[in-house]
């Protein structure tokens, strides 16, 4: 990408560029570059395909971990959580876990109605997804915090995702979705 322009943007992309070059491609892994989520673990994601269509890496589940992050951090992620759970009726624990295999058709039905490409991407994808029928599973991870770097998320993002979610809800409830 010749300018940053969120997380959602290179996703949506490489999906696009799986579809019209991999055209035999069945699914499509995204995993944090940073090596926050381990590669190891993507063959039990790949095999939670089995009766999926989108396999979540979770830090949620039975199982999940993450390592690293201050108790501010994991207040955010766990609020996070809980108000797409409970804001879109999402019934995924870990909504905002970037650590993920797609079938690729699933991913190619939402890549023209995303509209937020920050913090709330990943959410908006699993509920748009849901919203058109897709199978969501999700698989326990751990996840170690990055070693450089630091987290984008600022409060600009954090509105961003509030507002998002309140979005989602509207036109939801206005059959708009």
């Amino acid at each position: 990408r010749s300018k940053k322009s969120g997380i959602g943007t290179a996703i949506l992309r490489g999906f696009r560029v799986c579809s019209s070059n991999l055209r035999e491609a069945d699914y499509v892994a995204v995993m944090d570059a940073d090596l926050s989520h381990d590669p190891k673990e993507l063959p039990r994601l790949v095999k939670g395909l089995e009766g999926a269509d989108v396999v979540v890496g979770s830090r949620y589940v039975e199982g999940g971990a993450i390592e690293g992050w201050s108790f501010s951090r994991k207040a955010i992620s766990k609020t996070a959580n809980f108000l797409a759970r409970k804001v879109l009726g999402l019934e995924v624990r870990d909504a905002t876990s970037g650590y993920r295999v797609y079938r690729l058709k699933a991913a190619l039905e939402i890549v023209d109605e995303v509209e937020n490409f920050g913090f709330p991407f990943q959410v908006e994808v699993l509920y748009r997804l849901v919203r058109k029928g897709f199978k969501v599973k999700e698989v326990p991870i751990r996840f170690v915090n990055r070693k450089r770097g630091k987290s984008k998320l600022n409060l600009r993002e954090i509105i961003s995702f509030l507002y998002t979610l309140l979005k989602l809800k509207f036109d939801r409830l206005y059959d708009v979705v």
